[in-house]
């Protein structure tokens, strides 16, 4: 029940921010996008703005690397900034949740730990299996698919911009 209530709070958001980028770019506002400079430097695939989901104010780097990810990977629906009844990276927004299928979940935690340096990712967790750099391991079972981490990609991000987004390949 709590999950399809975060799923319908989910979808609502990410369709209100639709909308905002829609009135943002038919305005020619770029800096409200940020996909004309970002795409220019890192291809036609970053320019993907428009669909972003309201992740709130997560920091600047965070907010760059999902939004690669986001466009590369083609996930409509990512969770950022947001209290949690554990010790979590989302309050002070330094993670996004990515919510996704199997296979694009697999493709996109290996894509993460894979340019952690670039990305400023500090550990992924996906399929009750976490990752901070040194191979997978097994999770604690916390109750719930949700809290297990089944239906989503959760990648929490270092107090620190990474490298060049540029060199970032999956």
């Amino acid at each position: 029940m709590a999950y399809e209530t975060y799923q319908q709070r989910a979808a609502r958001a990410a369709e209100e921010e639709r909308q905002r980028a829609a009135r943002a770019v038919a305005a020619g506002d770029s800096d409200a996008t940020g996909a004309p400079a970002l795409a220019a430097t890192l291809g036609p695939e970053y320019a993907c703005r428009a669909g972003v989901p309201r992740w709130g104010p997560v920091k600047r780097w965070v907010a760059d690397a999902g939004q690669l990810l986001r466009c590369r990977f083609g996930i409509a629906s990512v969770g950022g900034v947001g209290p949690r009844g554990r010790v979590s990276d989302h309050p002070v927004g330094l993670a996004l949740d990515f919510f996704v299928d199997r296979a694009a979940g697999d493709a996109l935690a290996e894509c993460a730990v894979r340019n952690r340096g670039a990305l400023a990712v500090k550990y992924v967790i996906f399929r009750q299996r976490i990752n901070s750099g040194s191979g997978w391991r097994m999770m604690e079972d916390r109750g719930s698919p949700v809290e297990n981490h089944m239906e989503h990609v959760h990648i929490s991000f270092n107090t620190a911009p990474g490298g060049s987004l540029a060199s970032v390949r999956c």
